[in-house]
């Protein structure tokens, strides 16, 4: 049976837009006797597809894992059977179509999409005709997380069409899935990840060729991420400050919606990094935006720190003229601003959906799941400062609907109360 996204019937496959950077090779038909046989590659910090995968062996499925190094080993437990890759980088692609024929895999398990070992195996997986599964951070945090067939974000298959929304879709003004708390994960978070890393370094000389599989280094994240925590504290009440003077004015403001530095929406599915966004934005802001109007750029809250972003939207304003015009937020309410902004542009920000949730206008730059006629405003920036277009309330709920059924699971990875609440169903979804 070919594979489709959740839910989706043999009668109703998609619509899928082409041309969204990554081709899809036809999928080879999978005999139905063939015993199921998940493989599993990195998954997210913690015991996520550890959970998963002992759920999918007591329903009697064969469960395999490739460990890339100590922390990866350390997540999936130090004693649990495995298959280690020391190799090279090169050598990967070989390596892997090797191991998933051998072993007979009829199924890939990946966490995020766009990390090269992934992309890699992605492609042999699809050659060979094995079911992709991906999970990703939530399209609607932070309590969700994703699992779509194929690819996730701008490479998931679910439609661009609005019709597709609006004639298969309800307009339900609460989550269809559940909605339960997954609990606040940031002191979980950091204790797996220092014992991620510790793994990591007292095993790196079984591990001598591994790579960092992220676009910054660790390191530097975990210091600036720090940093910026404890200069956060210093200065809730300066931000606090910025945003009231913003929500009370009788001026019209726009929110700048920045993302993660290294995130991989940003290398794979845009021509865009933080920096040239914003001197972008700010560029078109100064020349086209109301003469009354204000700009406010709002720091991801994940963003680990490394980059002076302040210093440097500030003196892109200045030279541009609109230093006066132009606020930075470093925290702040996304409910609270966005309710009261005239517009926000984004990059493809989950962020993007929240706003377009609280009904205020949005303009995407790069490719996003959610960049659909009646949902963003589609004109040129240039334009979108004078008359920017609300979104369809009502078919953002039937997309919501649709999406939320079809690939979001109640949960997180980084709370044990979220990870209980996602592993088991998750488990299913695979299973099916």
């Amino acid at each position: 049976m070919t594979a489709m996204p959740y839910g989706v019937a043999d009668d109703e496959k998609l619509d899928v837009r082409a041309g969204r950077g990554r081709a899809r090779a036809p999928q080879r038909a999978r005999p139905e006797a063939r015993e199921r046989h998940f493989l599993f590659l990195r998954g997210p910090f913690g015991a996520f597809f550890a959970d998963i995968a002992a759920s999918l062996k007591a329903r009697g499925l064969k469960v395999s894992k490739v460990v890339f190094d100590g922390g990866d080993l350390s997540d999936w437990g130090l004693l649990q059977p495995h298959a280690a890759y020391r190799d090279s980088e090169q050598a990967w692609p070989l390596w892997i179509d090797r191991f998933m024929r051998e072993e007979k895999v009829t199924d890939l398990v990946v966490f995020n999409d766009c990390i090269e070992v992934h992309t890699q195996a992605i492609t042999v997986a699809r050659r060979a005709g094995i079911n992709v599964h991906v999970f990703e951070e939530g399209y609607f945090r932070p309590r969700w997380i994703t699992l779509e067939n194929d690819g996730v974000n701008a490479y998931s298959p679910s439609p661009r069409d609005p019709d597709f929304y609006r004639e298969r879709g309800e307009a339900l003004d609460r989550s269809p899935a559940g909605d339960g708390d997954v609990g606040r994960p940031t002191a979980w978070l950091i204790g797996r990840a220092i014992g991620h890393y510790t793994w990591k370094i007292l095993l790196a000389p079984f591990y001598p060729r591994r790579r960092n599989p992220f676009a910054l280094p660790v390191l530097d994240q975990i210091v600036g991420s720090v940093l910026r925590y404890w200069k956060n504290r210093l200065g809730r009440a300066e931000v606090k400050r910025r945003v009231e003077r913003l929500v009370r004015s009788d001026r019209p403001f726009f929110l700048a919606l920045m993302q993660r530095a290294g995130d991989s929406q940003l290398w794979r599915h845009s021509n865009y990094t933080n920096e040239s966004f914003a001197a972008e934005v700010i560029e078109s802001f100064a020349a086209h935006a109301p003469a009354d109007a204000r700009l406010a750029f709002k720091l991801h809250p994940l963003d680990p720190g490394m980059v002076d972003y302040e210093r440097m939207v500030r003196d892109h304003a200045r030279a541009r003229g609109v230093g006066e015009r132009v606020v930075f937020l470093d925290g702040g309410n996304l409910n609270v601003l966005a309710h009261k902004a005239r517009g926000a542009v984004t990059i493809n920000s989950t962020a993007g959906l929240a706003t377009i949730g609280f009904s205020c206008p949005t303009k995407v730059l790069g490719r996003a799941v959610y960049d659909i006629d009646g949902l963003t405003d589609r004109k040129p920036l240039a334009r979108f400062w004078l008359d920017p277009q609300k979104p369809d309330h009502e078919l953002f709920l039937k997309f919501r609907n649709v999406v939320m059924t079809r690939t979001q699971i109640n949960g997180s990875f980084y709370t044990p109360r979220g990870i209980r609440m996602a592993a088991e169903r998750a488990a299913e979804r695979l299973a099916s």
